[in-house]
């Protein structure tokens, strides 16, 4: 039993009160059009017999008995004094149809209907031959009961019809609608089935281009990006596992080795190590917290407008340059910018972290508008990134061979947090191609025009 207020039902009985009042007041309609119909027709022939007899009036043939064109048409021919000269047969020898009153007279071409027998309605058209006092006034008529028995018949006909139609539209209606929704059940099925281990399972699309195969491409389109993005947790708690193992057992190395040798432990060395241990695992779980919520779309980014080469300049003061390395800043420009102040000094710091890690000598900075973006590039001297790899660094816990050393500090998320930072301010960063060491640039939309140089 479908149940009451589903969408099928609920069509159903919507394309059902719509047809019904359509349907009734269409009867009406053709019922009354249908009499007009008859009634204009019968008018026509009394009206043609009325024209022949007034010719034969005028000719002096009139008398006795009129032919009629079929039973249900009458004629009468009354002189100037009342009497009946001649009739059609249900007529012969019977009064007039009509009487006049003293000094009354008919007026011509007129046409009236008459109920002198309630169950015998009768219309009758007058017309007068002559002038007074020798006119002769022709009576054409015919009965209405067999128009109107078969108006009865029509009617009786449509109130037979009425709720056959009505049932024929709602089971129409009904295994249409059934039929446009199977593809629904079938994609409700398939959903109720997939399970979080199920993933990889589609729902079936139809052959059709219609809205419900837009709707399971759409779903499977959704379903695609939640196997992405489970497929991306799994990978990231098995990475980040595989990192935190590391410290994690290098620090436990380093306890046990003290419990079980105090006398023989540089203290100093030891907790020095499990310090350097604690602040990797503090900075990897930091770098996963913040794309955990990011990937939770947590660290939307606020309107406010900032000095973009003021964060570069502060981050730089803290970037912790190895001996020898050098922040050069001279290509630094005023740019303005609107954003997060908090993700976009992170994206900075990321960047210069990453440069003077793999710097010789040099990381240069620059910044200045193209267009209508900011482009911040940070650039070192290092060994650079192959052409095949400019993409695969942005990726999470991803490291080249050449720097997969975990003690250079790095957690494999600074370059991924710099791309999810940029991206939620509707910007880029990418690994452009240099003739050497590294260079990534990023874009961010301007807030305003530039400001003046300081």
């Amino acid at each position: 039993m479908p149940r009451v207020g589903s969408l099928r039902t609920n069509i159903t009985m919507a394309a059902v009160a719509a047809v019904a009042p359509t349907l009734l007041i269409g009867g009406m309609l053709f019922l009354r059009g249908f009499r007009s119909s008859l009634i204009s027709k019968e008018d026509l022939i009394v009206l043609n017999l009325a024209l022949q007899l007034a010719e034969n009036v005028e000719d002096g043939q009139v008398e006795g008995l009129i032919t009629t064109p079929n039973d249900d048409t009458f004629a009468q021919v009354i002189d100037a004094t009342g009497r009946p000269i001649a009739a059609s047969a249900e007529l012969l020898g019977e009064e007039p149809i009509l009487r006049l009153s003293v000094g009354e007279r008919y007026d011509s071409d007129r046409s009236l209907h008459l109920s002198i027998d309630p169950e015998d309605p009768f219309r009758v058209h007058t017309k007068v031959v002559g002038a007074a006092p020798g006119a002769v006034t022709i009576f054409t008529g015919f009965s209405l009961s067999r128009i109107d028995e078969t108006v009865n018949s029509a009617r009786t006909i449509l109130m037979i019809s009425f709720p056959l139609l009505i049932g024929l539209v709602a089971l129409i209606c009904w295994r249409s609608v059934g039929r446009a929704l199977r593809p629904v059940d079938a994609i409700r099925e398939e959903v109720a089935d997939i399970s979080g281990r199920q993933l990889s399972r589609r729902v079936p699309e139809p052959r059709s281009n219609d809205e419900i195969a837009r709707l399971a491409r759409t779903m499977n389109e959704m379903l695609d990006r939640l196997e992405q993005s489970a497929d991306r947790q799994r990978q990231f708690v098995s990475d980040a596992s595989h990192e935190l193992r590391s410290p994690l057992a290098a620090s436990r190395a380093d306890l046990e080795l003290a419990m079980a040798h105090p006398q023989q432990v540089d203290a100093p060395r030891v907790l020095a190590d499990l310090l350097k241990d604690n602040d990797r695992m503090s900075g990897l779980v930091r770098d996963m917290l913040y794309l955990a919520q990011s990937d939770e779309r947590a660290t939307a980014t606020s309107t406010a407008l900032l000095d973009l080469d003021d964060v570069i300049r502060q981050e730089a003061r803290r970037t912790r340059s190895r001996e020898g390395i050098s922040v050069d800043l001279s290509e630094v420009r005023p740019v303005e910018v609107r954003g997060n102040t908090e993700h976009l000094a992170r994206l900075v710091a990321n960047l210069l972290d990453n440069a003077v890690r793999h710097a010789q000598q040099r990381v240069a900075v620059s910044l200045d508008i193209v267009e209508q973006d900011a482009v911040l590039i940070v650039a070192d001297d290092g060994l650079g990134i192959p052409e095949e790899l400019r993409e695969r660094v942005f990726e999470r816990f991803s490291r080249l061979d050449a720097s997969r050393t975990r003690d250079s500090g790095g957690t494999g998320l600074g370059l991924a947090i710099t791309r999810e930072i940029a991206t939620s301010h509707g910007g880029t960063v990418v690994a452009a191609s240099v003739a050497a060491g590294a260079r990534l640039v990023v874009t961010l939309p301007i807030a305003g025009p530039p400001r003046r140089s300081r």
